[in-house]
């Protein structure tokens, strides 16, 4: 899908960061396990990946754990 539509990685990372700095708030995921290409393990890429993005790494551990628990309930 980033070929189609020009998205780098980068400007991916950059996109996210600006979005966390306006709402202040994450939820890392990801379909891990569903194909060959998202392993189980995939989610720990997801917090990885909202650090790059300059989220804080409390928030985006909390994004992987806390804050989809709690919207769970």
């Amino acid at each position: 899908m980033a070929r189609r539509t020009g998205m780098t990685q980068e400007a991916r990372f950059e996109q996210v960061g600006r979005r966390f700095a306006a709402a202040r708030r994450a939820d890392a995921g990801s379909d891990a396990g569903i194909h060959p290409g998202t392993p189980h393990g995939a989610p720990a890429h997801s917090v990885e990946e909202l650090v790059r993005s300059q989220v804080p790494v409390a928030a985006a551990l909390s994004a992987a754990a806390a804050s989809p628990a709690g919207r769970c309930r």
